[in-house]
C-alpha cells in the first residue's frame, strides 16, 4: 500500500516543479544553462531509481551499487560547478535540493539532511517558492510516516490562486500527508476535492482505488 502511494504522490510533485523552470524568486537565480544542468542531473538520479529499484545498499549487487556510486558523482561534480559560479538563490538551492532528495531514495549517505537544508533554506529565501515547497514535503511524506505532519504544515502554507492548477497539487499532496497520518477521511475529502476539478488526474484515481 504504501509503496503505491509512495510513487504516485513523487510523480505528482516531479511534475509539477517541472512545470515551473521560470518560477520568479527572490535573489538571482543560476542561468538556463545551469538549471537545465541541475535538472537533468535530478532526471537522471530518478531514471536510474526507477530502473534499478529501491532497496538497501546491502542487498544489492555490487555492480548496481558502483553504477549508483558513479551516478552519484557526477551529480556531486555538476553541483560543485554551478556553486562556483552561481550565488545562493532560492531556485539553486531547490535545484541542488531535488538532487539531493534524489540521493536519498538512492541511499546515498547523509543525503536526507542535505535535502532538508537546501529545500529549507530556498524557502527560507523566498517562502513563496512553491516548487521547493512541494520538494520538501515530498521529501517528508516519502521519508517517514513520522514526518507527514510536517508535509502538511508546508503544503497548507502554500499560496496559490483559488481555482488554479497549483492549489489542486497542493490538495494532491495533502491528501498523502493525511494518510500517513491515519486521517483516512481527511485524505479522502483532498483526494475528492481534487478529482472534482480534474475528473481525469491519474495520481488521484491511483490513490483513491488505493484507499478503498
Amino acid at each position: 500500500m504504501r509503496t503505491k502511494l509512495h510513487i504516485a504522490f513523487a510523480f505528482v510533485t516531479l511534475a509539477s516543479c517541472t512545470r515551473r523552470p521560470g518560477v520568479p524568486a527572490r535573489g538571482s537565480a543560476p542561468t538556463s544553462a545551469d538549471s537545465a544542468i541541475l535538472s537533468a542531473a535530478a532526471d537522471s538520479l530518478e531514471a536510474l531509481e526507477r530502473r534499478i529499484g529501491m532497496a538497501p545498499p546491502d542487498q544489492r549487487p555490487i555492480a548496481e551499487r558502483t553504477v549508483i556510486a558513479n551516478a552519484w558523482s557526477e551529480a556531486q561534480r555538476h553541483m560543485t560547478s554551478v556553486a562556483a559560479r552561481a550565488p545562493e538563490s532560492p531556485i539553486r538551492e531547490w535545484l541542488f535540493g531535488d538532487i539531493w532528495h534524489q540521493g536519498q531514495r538512492l541511499d546515498v549517505p547523509g543525503a536526507f539532511d542535505s535535502a532538508e537544508a537546501h529545500l529549507s533554506r530556498a524557502l527560507t529565501l523566498d517562502s513563496t517558492l512553491l516548487p521547493a515547497r512541494l520538494s520538501l514535503a515530498r521529501l517528508y511524506i516519502n521519508a517517514g510516516l513520522e514526518l507527514a505532519p510536517k508535509a502538511e504544515q508546508l503544503l497548507r502554507s502554500a499560496q496559490v490562486v483559488p481555482g488554479s492548477r497549483d492549489e489542486t497539487t497542493v490538495h494532491e499532496g495533502l491528501a498523502f500527508a493525511l494518510w500517513y497520518q491515519g486521517r483516512r477521511k481527511d485524505a479522502a475529502a483532498e483526494a475528492a476535492f481534487v478529482l472534482a476539478r480534474d475528473p481525469q488526474n491519474q495520481a488521484m484515481r491511483m490513490f483513491r482505488e488505493a484507499i478503498r
